[in-house]
């Protein structure tokens, strides 16, 4: 269970997160309760971004406009629209 839960914090961006659990009896036999520590550590930071399309590597600080006007020539814009949400773009048919 621990390793699920570092696991989970570690792919939102806490990869180096500690887990502790204790196992505490209740009153009824047959029930525990889990008490479950966890320090998420420090959150990772991207360092660097990169775009890349068909091999070729593009730099972050490209206009974001230029980018998509080439991807548009590429795939016809009359075919593809472009979804900008949390900075990934991922094309969407009509």
């Amino acid at each position: 269970m621990s390793a699920r839960i570092r696991g989970f914090y570690a792919e939102h961006g806490y990869p180096s997160a500690s887990v502790d659990i204790d196992v505490r009896e209740t009153d009824d036999p047959v029930r525990v309760a889990l008490v479950v520590r966890v320090e998420p550590g420090p959150a990772s930071r991207v360092a660097r971004r990169a775009f890349v399309r068909d091999g070729t590597s593009y730099s972050p600080d490209l206009a974001l406009e230029a980018e998509l006007s080439e991807l548009e020539r590429t795939y016809g814009s009359a075919t593809v629209t472009w979804s900008t949400k949390r900075t990934s773009l991922w094309p969407i048919g009509r």
